[in-house]
């Protein structure tokens, strides 16, 4: 009796070093409550919890500010949108660091901001300087040194 108890509760164990409880039921995902056993994984569960809110809250804030940003350029206010710009380059590039969203999906979806704040009006330029030209980046031979004298 006591062997088939041992059993069943070894069985139950999940690789994270915890015990399945139960599932909870009453919502469309039945999700399964865990109880720890060992420290370690009570301590894991805490850090992914913390880390998984500050995720959400990222996600949120990238989301709110491209949505400010798309209709900004939909309403055709330039300016704002200018001015709109650096601080979600900014939350991008911030959350690519902290790995909530890949760094190849921060840059696609700058570029394709950039791409849609040029297409708004004809005159828009992210760079209020003058056009570079392929003239003007020609790589320019450095200037020449003098032999030192020696005497």
């Amino acid at each position: 009796m006591v062997e088939s108890s041992l059993d069943s509760r070894r069985s139950s164990l999940d690789r994270r070093g915890t015990n399945v409880l139960s599932e909870v039921e009453g919502s469309a995902n039945h999700k399964k409550v865990f109880m720890p056993i060992k420290h370690g994984a009570l301590r894991q569960i805490r850090k992914t919890h913390k880390r998984t809110l500050r995720n959400k809250d990222v996600r949120s804030e990238l989301k709110t500010f491209m949505k400010r940003m798309n209709s900004l350029i939909a309403d055709h206010k330039r300016d704002e949108a200018f001015h709109l710009l650096p601080v979600v380059m900014r939350k991008l590039d911030q959350a690519a660091t902290k790995r909530v969203i890949h760094k190849n999906t921060a840059s696609r979806t700058k570029s394709r901001l950039m791409q849609r704040l040029a297409k708004s009006t004809p005159s828009a330029s992210p760079t209020s300087g003058p056009a570079h030209t392929t003239a003007s980046r020609a790589p320019q031979a450095p200037p020449a040194q003098a032999a030192p004298d020696r005497v």
